[in-house]
């Protein structure tokens, strides 16, 4: 959030509209700062679901490709 709070109140107003964020117009700056972090954070949870999603299809693959786990217990 510190590089947001070195923002200025119109460079914050500008990011949260290039991101297509509405109902900012009226927040405060710490309000923005904040928003724009959380925002931050979601895209960073979701490219991580994405890849946690890409590797379990992967596995997926491979386990159907070798016939199943079973054939690998022993």
């Amino acid at each position: 959030m510190d590089k947001y709070l070195e923002m200025t109140i119109t460079q914050l107003k500008e990011e949260a509209k290039n991101r297509g964020m509405k109902g900012t117009s009226a927040m405060k700056k710490q309000e923005l700062a904040e928003l724009l972090s959380a925002a931050d954070r979601m895209l960073a949870l979701k490219e991580k679901a994405a890849a946690l999603h890409l590797q379990a299809e992967t596995l997926r693959s491979k386990e159907e490709a070798l016939g199943g786990w079973e054939t690998l217990a022993y």
